[in-house]
Order: C-alpha cells, then sequence, then structure tokens
C-alpha cells in the first residue's frame, strides 16, 4: 500500500537508498569472506593429517584428528610459546602506550618539534640500526628478555605518535595552563 502511496520521486529515492544498502551489506559480506576463508582453511587444516594437507584436496579433512594438538602442546611447548607471545605483547603494547603519549604531547603542544620530527621520519636506518640496538641492549642485560624485545618493538611508532596527537591536540590548552598554575611540571601534565 505505502507504494502506491508515494509519488515517482519518492520511489526513485526509496530504491536507490534500498540499493545502496545491498551494495554495502555484500561489500561487508565479501570483507569478511575473504578475511575469515584463511582463518577457517588453517583451522581445518590443522585437523588434516600430514600427507593430506600436502596433497590439497576439500576442505574439510577426511578423517578428524586431534593428534597434531597433542603433539604441539606436549612436545613443541606450544603454551610456553604462546605465554611468551601474550607477554610480549602486553609489555609492547604498555611502553607503547606511555612513549607514544608523552612524545605526542609533546609534538601537539610545540610545532618546531613536529617539523623535526617528521624530517627525521623518512630517514630510513634500517637494519644499519641492528647491531648497535643490540649492542646497547647487550650492555644493559636486556638480550636474553621480554623487556629488551619489547623494547626493541616500542620503536618506530610514528603512526601511533601522530594517532596520539590527535587526540591531545583536541585537549584545550587552557588545562595544561590550569595544571601549570596548580604547580604541575610539564611530566605531570
Amino acid at each position: 500500500l505505502r507504494g502506491a502511496e508515494m509519488r515517482p520521486s519518492e520511489r526513485r529515492d526509496a530504491a536507490v537508498s534500498f540499493i545502496g544498502q545491498v551494495l554495502k551489506w555484500a561489500f561487508v559480506g565479501a570483507m569478511c569472506i575473504f578475511t575469515l576463508y584463511p582463518v577457517i582453511y588453517t583451522l581445518l587444516g590443522s585437523f588434516k593429517t600430514n600427507a593430506e594437507l600436502t596433497l590439497g584436496g576439500g576442505i574439510l579433512p577426511e578423517k578428524w584428528q586431534i593428534e597434531n594438538y597433542i603433539y604441539a602442546f606436549q612436545k613443541l611447548e606450544f603454551g610456553k610459546y604462546t605465554l611468551n607471545s601474550v607477554v610480549l605483547a602486553l609489555l609492547t603494547v604498555l611502553f607503547t602506550v606511555t612513549t607514544a603519549s608523552m612524545a605526542a604531547y609533546i609534538i601537539a603542544r610545540k610545532k618546531l618539534l613536529t617539523t623535526s620530527y617528521l624530517l627525521s621520519m623518512f630517514i630510513s636506518v634500517g637494519s644499519v640500526a641492528l647491531y648497535p640496538l643490540y649492542g646497547l641492549l647487550h650492555a644493559v642485560g636486556l638480550t636474553s628478555n621480554m623487556v629488551g624485545l619489547a623494547l626493541l618493538l616500542t620503536g618506530g611508532q610514528a603512526a601511533n605518535i601522530f594517532m596520539v596527537s590527535g587526540f591531545v591536540r583536541s585537549v584545550p590548552k587552557e588545562l595544561d595552563e590550569a595544571a601549570t598554575i596548580d604547580g604541575a611540571g610539564t611530566f605531570r601534565i
């Protein structure tokens, strides 16, 4: 009934809106499939034998086996490596949030430093810096633990710094001035 009461321009707008919604959800569905397919394929492949995995074949295993997981956890210490990954990720996130927020505050408030930082971002030292970084970590005794690796992974975080500096720019400078009047220094602010 509603369609009969609508004017032609309203029907056209409704049709365009409907087609737009269909296309949007088709795109989202396609992206979900492209994203989830490799994960599902890998998960199902973990239940196959080595011979079945190398020969290819269907996506589902012919004979489901759990021995791969038993072998991974008992013989290959998968639990230990998973714990190491979780600890490393947590340490890296903690260090990155701490250093990126401090650097972003300075970059957002001091324009000269922003230009200097932007200019230095484009100088790629890559593998040239690996040996000096290793030497530095060795000198302070951080070559055989997670803290040293987390510190190395914390570096090179330009995207994080600029993302947080965008947030800091949205905070009114009057709050900094009020904190200074209350006796706070730069690190406390």
